[in-house]
């Protein structure tokens, strides 16, 4: 059953959400969560925005898109991503106050940075920041410098073909769920935690390694011990040395090498991990609030009982007197 969005309750969470850390991260994760409700989240996060007087809480919102938008593909909720992009524009508009401005130009920096969005795309939300005309929609010619400073003036959004769009994001949110599904089949936590196991033990033979060079007699890189020398018996004992010393390093090389390939694959490994004991965890919650509920009823059906009991008038049975032609124990 699909969740039916409170939104009274999504913009209250929007106005209130905190400039901290925490807050954003938590109220993060819950958007991240309801990814099917992604198109009225996202319309009722420019809601608050347009209705919000005080930059500052205007910066606090978009901390919170861009904690959505940079997290949301690995937690396959990559939609986010598109339906964020439908609003940013006239978002950018909004947030031209000198206090907030240059934070803003900074998420749209780290945006380009990570490839969360398109080089033109950033630049147009550059343009629409700094009020200057962008050649990708006609409706910024139209958006006034005070709409910035007036909260309270709707700001119209601009002309759109829902269609395509719809598709493409119902072709993505299809493309969450082929990915979930995949990641739900193939993954064995047995095998993530050998992957553990053999990294850590990598971890201490490179610190065992590590250590060995570090107590070695001979100092490779001094040229005194090179200076000392003195016949051919010396320059053998420094030469074996050399190599000695040279192969442990190399050996140490390969192993630095390969450790770090493993914590690539280990690191993906975990990040699908996520996807997997998510799920696990959800279905987890699921029994337990089936027998939460059901423990609440027979809860209710035994104080209903009692009260029923309660109600109802004592019955006394009276002793039943012995029958007469029973026999008494001196007769038999």
């Amino acid at each position: 059953m699909a969740y039916v969005l409170n939104k009274e309750s999504v913009e209250k969470k929007l106005r209130t959400v905190a400039n901290s850390q925490d807050s954003i991260q938590t109220l993060s994760l819950w958007i991240i969560h309801h990814k099917a409700n992604h198109a009225e989240i996202v319309q009722l996060w420019m809601k608050v925005l347009k209705k919000t007087a005080q930059p500052s809480h205007r910066l606090t919102l978009f901390y919170l898109c861009n904690d959505v938008v940079q997290n949301c593909k690995k937690k396959k909720a990559f939609v986010y991503n598109t339906t964020f992009k439908e609003y940013l524009r006239e978002a950018a508009c909004l947030v031209r106050d000198q206090s907030v401005r240059g934070k803003v130009e900074r998420i749209f920096n780290i945006w380009g940075e990570r490839g969360v969005y398109d080089t033109v795309f950033i630049k147009s939300l550059h343009k629409a920041l700094k009020g200057q005309h962008v050649k990708t929609s006609k409706y910024h010619k139209k958006v006034k410098e005070e709409t910035v400073y007036e909260p309270a003036i709707e700001v119209k959004s601009p002309p759109v073909d829902l269609q395509p769009k719809e598709s493409t994001v119902e072709q993505q949110t299809e493309q969450d769920a082929e990915e979930s599904a995949r990641i739900l089949a193939d993954f064995k936590p047995q095998e993530m935690i050998g992957l553990i196991t053999a990294f850590l033990r990598q971890e201490s033979e490179i610190q065992f390694k590590v250590s060995q060079l570090a107590h070695l007699k001979l100092d490779v890189s001094s040229l005194e011990a090179v200076k000392q020398m003195k016949d051919r018996i010396h320059g053998n004992d420094f030469t074996n040395h050399f190599e000695d010393s040279y192969m442990k390093l190399g050996d140490l090389v390969q192993r630095q090498t390969k450790h770090l390939q493993n914590q690539c694959s280990l690191l993906e490994t975990l990040t699908l991990s996520e996807t997997f004991y998510e799920e696990q965890y959800r279905e987890a919650r699921i029994v337990a609030n089936a027998y939460r509920n059901f423990g609440a009823r027979i809860n209710n059906m035994k104080k209903k009982l009692d009260e029923l009991k309660r109600s109802m008038p004592e019955v006394y049975s009276p002793v039943l007197s012995p029958e007469v032609d029973i026999p008494s124990p001196s007769s038999t």
